[in-house]
């Protein structure tokens, strides 16, 4: 019963200090002869490990990353124009602590947005905030912060991260008005926080989609003065990998027919 009130007692104190519940079982089972200052270390290493699972969750939730991936599911030999050697150097983020950019170009479905990904990934798990978004969300969000809860909070996420991905740049033309705020927004993160871009057009295409060409030069130049371009201009993935209903289920069914 004592060990029991214990644990209760233990456990309601635990919020009143902001701190979590902890299965005090399992951290100290199997643990004999043990002195107050080494209960006390094991019990705060078990806080400090539940406390970073809980930032990894938030950061995890605010980046908006699509499914994860791995540099090993990527295949260079089908795409050697991404530059493996490149990619391996750019995966140990010191990068990020210059802000640096990445702008990852190249025609549909190269692979540029699945190592925008597996970058972004790479960051969240080495402790950046990260965000990643498509073109619209720092063209429109900015315009609507101050009276929508969620475009504040994005904002906020947007300032506070480390590394922003914008994806595929270049898909939808942007107006005058829609280019004067993604110069901003490029303005504001430059030398301050790190972009990966990707985009189905090279720079010097980028005029074709933004009316204002004085605003398209600014917003390149800002991109790529303290950068990591990668042109990737090899075969369409999804069209040389193209799957239809019957050949997956005849793999699934190891060709039998039933």
């Amino acid at each position: 019963m004592g060990a029991e009130y214990s644990t209760l007692e233990v456990n309601r104190l635990l919020p009143q200090l902001r701190l979590r519940q902890v299965d005090l079982v399992g951290v100290f089972s199997n643990q004999t002869d043990l002195s107050p200052t080494h209960a006390v270390e094991l019990f705060l290493r078990e806080e400090l490990r539940l406390k970073e699972g809980h930032k990894r969750e938030v950061r995890f939730k605010r980046s908006h990353l699509p499914a994860r991936k791995s540099l090993g599911e990527f295949d260079f030999g089908f795409q050697p124009s991404a530059g493996k050697q490149v990619i391996l150097n750019l995966m140990d983020m010191t990068w990020l602590d210059q802000a640096f950019n990445v702008c990852l170009l190249g025609p549909t479905s190269t692979g540029k947005t699945m190592l925008a990904t597996i970058l972004g990934y790479e960051a969240l798990d080495r402790g950046y905030d990260v965000c990643f978004e498509e073109t619209d969300t720092p063209v429109h969000v900015p315009e609507t912060k101050d009276f929508v809860p969620a475009s504040e909070r994005r904002v906020r996420d947007l300032t506070r991260a480390r590394l922003v991905i914008v994806d595929e740049i270049g898909y939808e033309r942007l107006g005058q008005a829609e280019a004067t705020l993604l110069f901003g927004f490029v303005s504001q993160c430059a030398e301050r926080t790190s972009l990966v871009v990707t985009s189905n057009k090279g720079f010097d295409e980028w005029g074709g989609f933004m009316e204002d060409t004085d605003l398209f030069a600014a917003i390149v130049d800002r991109l790529i003065y303290r950068s990591e371009i990668i042109n990737i201009d090899g075969p369409n993935y999804r069209k040389d990998r193209r799957q239809s209903i019957s050949e997956w289920s005849s793999s699934k069914k190891g060709g039998t027919r039933h």
